[in-house]
């Protein structure tokens, strides 16, 4: 009887069709219990109910299980998304101080980027992309680095 009670309880919670056939087998032995102890359909009833939180707690502690499972990937991809959103960020500032070719050979290499990656999955997509604008900014930041001061060279040589 107490399965039965709780069965239907856990029914009734998660939504699913409650088939009443497949029960009519125990209402026999349901009604000789109850008339040697009318009292026992709340025995039963209060069974019933810790039966029943007990399945939904093991339930919720699976889903939370798998929660905990998924929030370090999810906190990995929001901190990726953000690296790659400071990254391109400047990356495109720094394209603003290039010269027109300068500026034209960065969309070439960008276009052929997109091209090359199309085929990825979204996660190696970004990855691919990040790295490709930290390489660039690293690039114009050494060709940069090499170039001597304005007070350095010859048109400033001795004033």
């Amino acid at each position: 009887m107490r399965a039965e009670i709780s069965s239907l309880m856990l029914t009734r919670e998660l939504g699913l069709p409650h088939n009443p056939d497949r029960h009519a087998a125990y209402a026999g032995s349901w009604i000789k219990v109850l008339q040697e102890d009318p009292t026992e359909i709340m025995k039963a009833s209060r069974d019933a109910q810790k039966i029943k939180n007990f399945v939904l707690a093991f339930g919720q502690a699976i889903d939370k299980q798998q929660e905990k499972e998924t929030a370090p990937d999810t906190a990995k991809q929001n901190q990726d998304e953000l690296k790659h959103a400071l990254i391109k960020g400047l990356y495109d500032k720094q394209t603003e101080t290039l010269t027109p070719k300068e500026q034209q050979q960065r969309k070439l290499l960008e276009q052929t980027l997109e091209t090359a990656v199309q085929g990825l999955s979204p996660e190696y997509q970004q990855a691919a992309r990040t790295r490709f604008y930290e390489d660039q900014i690293k690039q114009v930041a050494q060709a940069q680095n090499q170039k001597p001061a304005p007070e350095q060279s010859e048109l400033f040589f001795g004033r």
